[in-house]
């Protein structure tokens, strides 16, 4: 358990009541209800000694006995490990992923204890590929590939040779990896029986907005009961001639509706390939299943190898935002 408290306050815990009631700790684990022993260990965080008094009371009713202990803690809690969460992330130009800094400690009795959420500070290896402020929040600026730094002083705390505690100050750095992607594969256009729609490019995405209720069959289309309410749109799309597209099944293709939709997809695929012209349409077979959310579009993410002699991939992420006004 953990308690923040200032200086000459008490913070008291009830083990039985803990475990009783299987009150989960700071990992997330109550203790187990068959305990009928322990120990009880207590430990300041941070570069401080001899600021806590812990005490332990313990009560026999049956027996009408009762019995306090009091010490001070030994040695505080000392560095074990620290990381960054995500260890690594791609994205686009435009995109934003917030960096969070863990610290976990060990006890003077080697046991290791939850992991700390850190105030650390962050920063880019190279802010031409992704900025990043201090406290963590990168954005895509350019192609490119970078690492994201942290960096938060701690303590490693020993017990000396005359049995004291002996701190020492220590510098905490870690990265993780962002890669930032750009946009080669464009969307052009999306349609559906009459229905028709351009792609403008917004920071970070395509976007596309077509109104269902243009096509031929819009009322059937548009319907959130029955049993033919299946529909298929397609959309064209342009990429680095000499190139070529991802298998069907790479995990590097995504589409996605969400639970939270009007729409749901059940099937994609390529409907045409042009390696030499650089050009390609796919399709996306949906459905609309409710009126009661404002969620109402599908996201999409093609990918492919770059032409021979070019390194790497080259990615487009899209939109379409499906409407069904009358």
């Amino acid at each position: 358990m953990t308690a923040e408290e200032g200086r000459g306050q008490t913070a008291a815990f009830d083990v039985r009541a803990l475990r009783d009631e299987q009150v989960a700790d700071a990992t997330g684990q109550p203790l187990p209800v068959e305990a009928r022993r322990g120990q009880v260990e207590w430990t300041v965080d941070g570069g401080e000694n001899l600021v806590l008094i812990g005490r332990a009371e313990q009560a026999d009713v049956a027996g009408a006995m009762s019995s306090s202990y009091g010490c001070i803690n030994c040695c505080p809690a000392s560095f074990f490990d620290a990381w960054i969460e995500p260890i690594s992330v791609s994205g686009f130009v435009g995109d934003q992923t917030q960096f969070t800094f863990y610290e976990q400690k060990e006890n003077c009795y080697g046991t290791l204890l939850a992991p700390v959420q850190r105030s650390a500070s962050f920063g880019s290896l190279d802010e031409f590929v992704a900025s990043c402020t201090a406290e963590g929040l990168a954005t895509g600026e350019n192609p490119g590939s970078t690492q994201i730094g942290g960096w938060w002083t701690t303590f490693l705390w020993e017990i000396d040779r005359g049995g004291g505690c002996m701190r020492t100050p220590l510098d905490v750095l870690r990265h993780a990896l962002c890669e930032v992607f750009d946009q080669q594969l464009k969307f052009t256009d999306v349609s559906y029986k009459g229905a028709f729609a351009g792609f403008e490019v917004g920071l970070g995405r395509q976007t596309a907005a077509l109104n269902l209720n243009q096509a031929s069959d819009g009322e059937r289309v548009c319907a959130t009961s029955g049993d033919d309410r299946q529909f298929s749109i397609t959309i064209n799309f342009t990429f680095p001639p000499g190139g070529s597209l991802h298998n069907r099944d790479s995990h590097t293709h995504q589409v996605i509706t969400g639970a939270n939709n009007q729409f749901e997809w059940t099937d994609w695929g390529f409907l045409s390939e042009s390696s030499s012209f650089g050009r390609g349409s796919m399709f996306i077979k949906l459905f609309r299943k409710s009126v009661n959310n404002s969620n109402k579009h599908v996201d999409f993410i093609i990918s492919g190898n770059q032409p021979p002699g070019a390194v790497g991939t080259f990615r487009g992420r899209g939109r379409v935002v499906l409407n069904c006004f009358p």
